[in-house]
């Protein structure tokens, strides 16, 4: 399956000083994706990679999830930082209040689009193919089920030559919908965007960052660092945002609002953020999740529905338990 993901949008970051901007606002080493590891052949090109990361103020709360894909050549100080499409104006002026005197520039990218490639056998066959264009395809860098993540032309095809848009490779799989791919999302725990990770509230560690590739706690300072770390490892966090099956099934007329409180036995335990039918993402007290029988977790939708929340348990979920435990 693939999905033209129509609501992320694509920023240039550009110039001599363009990985220490990076490298000052993100909680990821943009320094990775300049010190790839090249294939066998030592004549072949470096591939193309990527990075998840999180963008936070100083008091340590995410304005920002983003995705840095580098350049081709590793050598070369062009970024292309993807974000929500809703988000993008607001990320440009982030970065420019930031800019000062650098070399950097900065370029909303309407020429290319981001779409994703869903499941082993598009995942596999985009990233392949891709060797015969001048495309970027890199694996989700937060998660392997989200598949194969592409920038495109956003234009016909037949004006860019061979690509990962051209009806002889798209015909080999099946068109799907940001509805399919928003349920793959919550399927393996990957929230994304400003109504899940809500701006200047939710913290990086709540938002599963550090579980999903998106923070690196060996790098250097930079904006919100002090308090991500502390986090970490005094180990207080007690909230995570989770994946959510919901009975009975959402009405998008009628369903919860984002930020509806979530109850366990009366006591508020979570806040709902969103959900498409009977699929959703919600932020819940860690405590809860050991409830073998969730099926009293309750929230009530605006025309006073009642509707029964039960929590998931996605790999690294369990894998971070396993660690907890063992610690």
């Amino acid at each position: 399956m693939y999905v033209a993901l129509h609501n992320r949008s694509l920023i240039k970051v550009h110039g001599v000083d363009s990985v220490k901007l990076l490298q000052n606002l993100t909680t990821n080493d943009v320094n990775r994706l300049r010190h790839r590891e090249t294939d066998q052949d030592p004549t072949a090109p470096p591939a193309p990679s990527a990075i998840s990361s999180a963008i936070l103020n100083n008091l340590g709360r995410v304005l920002f999830d983003v995705i840095i894909y580098g350049p081709a050549d590793a050598a070369a100080n062009e970024f292309y930082v993807e974000c929500e499409q809703d988000a993008r104006d607001d990320l440009v002026k982030h970065f420019k209040k930031y800019k000062l005197r650098s070399k950097v520039k900065f370029a909303v990218e309407d020429g290319l689009e981001v779409t994703a490639f869903v499941g082993k056998k598009a995942a596999d066959l985009a990233l392949q193919y891709s060797k015969n264009t001048n495309e970027i395809a890199v694996t989700d860098p937060r998660h392997p089920g989200l598949g194969t993540r592409a920038m495109v032309p956003t234009v016909a095809a037949a004006d860019v030559g061979v690509s990962l848009t051209s009806p002889d490779f798209m015909s080999n799989l099946v068109e799907g919908t940001l509805t399919d791919y928003v349920r793959c999302r919550y399927h393996v725990g990957v929230p994304e965007g400003l109504v899940e990770i809500t701006k200047e509230e939710a913290f990086p560690l709540e938002s599963n960052f550090d579980v999903l590739n998106g923070i690196d706690f060996d790098k250097g300072c930079y904006i919100g660092q002090e308090l991500t770390a502390r986090a970490k490892f005094v180990g207080v966090t007690r909230k995570r945002l989770l994946p959510v099956t919901i009975q009975p099934a959402l009405n998008p007329e009628t369903a919860p609002l984002s930020g509806t409180k979530i109850y366990h036995k009366g006591k508020s335990v979570g806040k709902f953020k969103r959900g498409i039918d009977s699929d959703g993402m919600a932020l819940l007290r860690l405590s809860v999740t050991h409830i073998e029988d969730d099926a009293e977790l309750t929230m009530e939708g605006p025309d006073g529905t009642t509707y029964q929340v039960h929590h998931q348990r996605p790999a690294w979920f369990m894998d971070m338990l396993k660690e907890m435990d063992e610690s």
